[in-house]
């Protein structure tokens, strides 16, 4: 029998359906990246959303095409059925979606892969075709362009000259691109190049192409990545006034005048982020730095002393900071270097894994800096500089001691048994990370402490040392535990074992009614 009232009800919009626009894209923005980095699981939800009801497809779609990626090397990963299925789908009807593409990624790069047949080459040629077509449909549209740019030397196939004309043919595809990127009206807000290879597979024959790729983008970069020398860069930061972000790996000498010159070059460029690795550290660098930097890291820097005083004493706008590795030039008079106070006031993050740093450093800091969430402690971290991480970085989300040998560090550095005491009042911790040779602190009244006060803190972690990674064992841990066999039996039977470090879950030691 029919019932008109059927057709009100399955007409009627579902609960869901009725939310407003904006609630459901907030939604969706969680199937976007539903685990960090697990980049092509948020691709296949929203599109199972989309398929949903013409709803969620009108919210769904956008989202889809809004940050696209592809790679010439599209076998490593999960990237490959992505898009070998988008490449394959893609008509003149769907690229009409390119209108929501706001990021693109390109990788013309095939890192280590050595070709051997003449079809691999003509592989090679298509997808690069392909991936300058996905171009330009998306270029009227985006915001961010990012590429990694890696043309072809001879040396990336067998010794054959018909080999190579035709991989070298893939070169000329790519310089197109550039060519178009190149003589463009308008910039990209964001341009990121990565250029040439990475510095442990750094080949001169290389100069020429980072010599032409320079010369076509310098003047539009916004973000650069490469692994050069500064005698080859610093003829090339004159051209660079969109510069605001660098990142350099050094593979030249470390010529004192050239590093000089470098940093005075840099000087002039509108940055907010460098991240400079294995570069001298100038004597006279504080006449030569950009006060608008927010963010600088230094990897294995030869006056990390020096560096730590120019940076936290004539950088009011640093928000990261990260001299990771550092070293001592002058361990005497180093040690005597004190910084009684910083310009520093906006700092999120502090980075001083082993580098021995000014003592006290880490105090000034806390001291000028209450929304610090994160630091990287130097191996002279001591009980003073727990306290005032406790009493004025109510924040401090992540700690992590440093995890190398601590014979460079004098003996009354050092945190004791006050110090470790004090991080149970770091109630905001989400990580905590421990040198290996503390392990005997943390006994059973210290970890039910920690537990019971630091309430989103599930584990403590502790760095397994560098020359026993890969041969560490439950001996090695029990060694270092300190308490009866009980608690040393209890301790190796709920621990976990990494690579890099070990763990105790602190669910253990909770009481039943918190750990619920």
């Amino acid at each position: 029998m029919f019932d008109p009232l059927m057709i009100l009800v399955n007409t009627r919009p579902s609960p869901i359906q009725s939310l407003p626009a904006e609630t459901l894209l907030e939604i969706f923005r969680y199937l976007r990246f539903p685990n960090v980095g697990n980049w092509k699981t948020g691709k296949r939800d929203l599109y199972s959303a989309a398929l949903v009801c013409r709803t969620f497809s009108r919210l769904a779609v956008p989202m889809l095409w809004e940050n696209l990626i592809f790679t010439v090397n599209n076998k490593r990963g999960r990237q490959q059925p992505y898009q070998e299925k988008f490449l394959e789908i893609l008509t003149h009807e769907s690229a009409s979606n390119f209108v929501h593409t706001r990021e693109l990624t390109l990788h013309f790069s095939l890192v280590s892969v050595i070709i051997t047949e003449i079809n691999q080459c003509a592989t090679i040629k298509s997808t690069i075709d392909n991936l300058v077509m996905v171009f330009e449909h998306a270029a009227p549209y985006l915001r961010r362009l990012n590429m990694k740019i890696e043309p072809f030397i001879p040396s990336d196939c067998q010794s054959d000259e018909t080999l190579w004309a035709s991989l070298n043919s893939c070169n000329n595809a790519i310089y197109h691109c550039l060519g178009v990127i190149a003589h463009r009206e308008i910039d990209f807000p964001i341009f990121h190049a990565e250029i040439g290879r990475d510095s442990w597979a750094f080949d001169v024959e290389y100069r020429q192409h980072l010599q032409q790729i320079l010369w076509l983008l310098a003047p539009r970069i916004t973000i650069l990545e490469m692994s050069e020398s500064p005698y080859f860069l610093n003829d090339w930061f004159p051209l660079m006034q969109r510069m605001r972000a660098l990142r350099i790996n050094n593979v030249g000498s470390a010529n004192t005048d050239y590093a000089e010159a470098m940093w005075t070059a840099i000087a002039a460029l509108p940055l907010s982020e460098l991240l400079l690795n294995g570069f001298k550290f100038p004597s006279r660098l504080r006449h030569n730095i950009s006060r608008s930097l927010t963010q600088v890291w230094l990897v294995g820097v030869d006056d990390v002393v020096a560096a730590c005083v120019v940076f936290f004493t004539q950088l009011p706008q640093l928000k990261k900071c990260g001299l990771n590795w550092g070293k001592e030039k002058n361990p005497v008079t180093d040690r005597s270097v004190v910084i009684k106070d910083t310009v520093c006031a906006q700092l999120l993050e502090v980075y001083l894994i082993d580098s021995v740093v000014p003592v006290g450093l880490v105090s000034v800091i806390a001291m000028k800096n209450p929304q610090l969430h994160y630091v990287s402690a130097p191996p002279n971290i001591s009980d003073n500089d727990i306290i005032n991480l406790r009493r004025f970085c109510p924040r401090l989300r992540d700690l992590a001691m440093s995890s190398g040998p601590l014979d460079r560090v004098r003996p009354t550095i050092r945190m004791s048994e006050n110090g470790f005491a004090e991080l149970q009042h770091l109630r905001a911790l989400q990580t905590l990370t421990v040198h290996d040779s503390d392990v005997g602190h943390f006994q059973e009244k210290l970890l039910t402490a920690i537990a019971e006060n630091c309430s989103v803190l599930h584990l403590v972690q502790f760095w397994i040392p560098n020359e026993q990674r890969g041969t560490w064992t439950e001996a090695d841990v029990r060694a270092r535990l300190v308490g009866s066999d009980v608690f040393k039996d209890h301790i190796l039977s709920i621990a976990d074992f990494g690579s890099i470090f070990w763990s105790v879950p602190l669910a253990a030691f909770r009481s039943p009614a918190r750990a619920s």
